[in-house]
């Protein structure tokens, strides 16, 4: 394993210690983003390992600390900057244009404070900004629209955090749920954005002005998680009804704030919750409900719910807030990982928060203090890759696969490449020109 760190007085190393975003484009390059500016990673002279970076500057980045990295259809990179807007790369000949916002300009970017980029099926590019909503930016008209004040009311969206997106694959909706302040829907042929709020008056509103998931249905309706259970929307009439009736007898709850919801292949809605566990509504439409029970070893391990996943193999896994849990479907219950001191092979931390499956079919896991996590199938135990093997932190931020075999893996402490056959790691800090270490999750 090797540790990638920052060189104030190598140009070749890391602009900057606190990576922010990595991402893997269409030709298979890794860029960087950091709060030192837009690298290249690529490979030197001696099979080393260097970052060609564009920082900030008068012939550079309007801003240094970039937070976001997309790819368009063109081959272009849209790189969202703290403070210093939107910029447009041409990686071929290195050619590129900033947006930022004006406030003479109603159809200029919303703020320049841009945190996340999504290019949706259209070639639309879809900019998340500090307060101010979203901005679209459509190729065809060159211009930015969507949220500004000056937009005609009907079109503009609702003030604060966006902090749930989803394209309804059938009628081209995009649902935006805004932190208390509701779920925004956009027509894709008017551009005009209906604005839902619950009415405690209503029961035909939405549950709750906090809107954390969306699941598609079959029959073309959709699931909302909200902090108040799910309500279920019809994309073609625009009306809500309450969905949290079947799950509410099993919650305990009329109320229960919904963090995850996912869909098994055979058919089942499993539902995260904050405090009641999970929940899981069969076929058939019966509702079982699945929460720790000290007593009962098959019991989920926690009642606090971040995500679920379920692998290749029809395996869901469900990561919590005290273990990671295989469900078991021969006796209704849950296999459970908690950290052993006194076993090296079980997991090495109970706090995990992101799982996912690589190309090999291998299961990893995140872990806040036990470094990047394994799974071994074929033993039903564990192994890690931590400080103890060249990573720069036990606290593993995120986490991507580049190559078969090869990880980049982000932590508070800084970046790494990881090599797994030879185990190699690579780590970037001070002495590859990073100025700071946390890294953040993307």
């Amino acid at each position: 394993m090797t540790l990638y760190t920052s060189e104030p007085f190598n140009p070749d190393s890391l602009s900057h210690q606190l990576v922010q975003t990595l991402y893997l484009d269409d030709g298979r390059i890794i860029w960087v983003g950091t709060y030192g500016g837009l690298s290249l990673v690529e490979r030197g002279p001696s099979d080393e390992l260097e970052f060609r970076t564009i920082a900030d500057g008068p012939d550079g980045l309007p801003s240094p600390y970039v937070m976001s990295i997309a790819e368009d259809e063109a081959g272009d990179l849209w790189i969202a900057t703290w403070g210093g807007g939107l910029v447009v790369l041409d990686p071929d000949t290195g050619e590129y244009a900033v947006h930022r916002r004006d406030l003479a300009d109603s159809y200029s970017l919303a703020h320049d404070i841009a945190y996340a980029l999504y290019e949706d099926r259209s070639g639309i590019i879809w900019v998340g900004t500090n307060g101010n909503g979203i901005s679209k930016y459509d190729p065809g008209r060159r211009d930015f629209r969507f949220v500004h004040p000056e937009l005609p009311e009907d079109q503009r969206l609702s003030v604060g955090r966006v902090q749930m997106l989803h394209e309804d694959q059938a009628t081209g909706q995009l649902l935006i749920g805004v932190q208390n302040a509701g779920l925004n829907v956009r027509d894709p042929e008017t551009g005009g954005i209906t604005i839902h709020r619950h009415d405690p008056d209503d029961p035909g509103s939405i549950g709750d002005d906090n809107v954390t998931a969306a699941l598609a249905e079959p029959d073309g309706s959709i699931l909302l998680g909200t902090n108040a259970g799910i309500s279920r929307y019809n994309p073609r009439t625009g009306e809500f009804e309450s969905a949290w009736g079947p799950y509410a007898r099993a919650a305990g709850s009329d109320a229960t704030i919904v963090y995850a919801l996912a869909r098994s292949r055979d058919g089942s809605i499993w539902v995260g919750t904050y405090d009641r566990g999970l929940l899981r509504r069969m076929p058939d439409g019966t509702v079982a409900s699945y929460r720790h029970d000290a007593s009962d070893p098959r019991s989920l391990s926690n009642n606090l719910v971040f995500a679920m996943y379920e692998d290749s193999e029809g395996v869901l896994w469900v990561a919590t807030n005290g273990g990671l849990n295989r469900y078991l479907p021969e006796v209704d219950g849950f296999r459970s990982y908690l950290h052993d001191p006194e076993n090296p092979r079980s997991i090495s931390s109970n706090s995990t928060a992101r799982v996912l499956e690589d190309s090999a079919g291998t299961l990893w896991i995140a872990s806040r203090s036990g470094g990047l996590v394994r799974y071994r199938r074929e033993t039903d135990d564990f192994d890690f890759i931590g400080t103890s093997h060249g990573l720069s932190s036990n606290l593993v931020a995120t986490f991507l696969e580049v190559a078969p075999d090869v990880l980049y893996v982000a932590t508070t402490n800084g970046l790494n490449r990881v090599e797994l056959d030879p185990l190699r790691v690579e780590t970037i800090d001070e002495r590859d020109g990073l100025y700071v270490r946390e890294f953040a999750g993307s």
